[in-house]
């Protein structure tokens, strides 16, 4: 850890919603463990890139 960096240890209903409030933070992430959430934050960016394409 750095003065700019910090390891959470939260839990939640789903790892879907820990990657989106995380999110919220507006800043950059890097997943350690588990792999499961770093699979759901590739869906909610799959999710985010299909709301642009909608949109265009």
């Amino acid at each position: 850890m750095t003065p700019r960096a910090c390891i959470v240890d939260a839990g939640a209903g789903s790892y879907e919603s820990i990657a989106r409030w995380l999110l919220l933070t507006g800043r950059d992430i890097t997943v350690i463990a588990p792999p499961a959430l770093a699979q759901a934050f590739r869906e909610v960016a799959d999710q985010a890139a299909r709301t642009v394409c909608r949109g265009r």
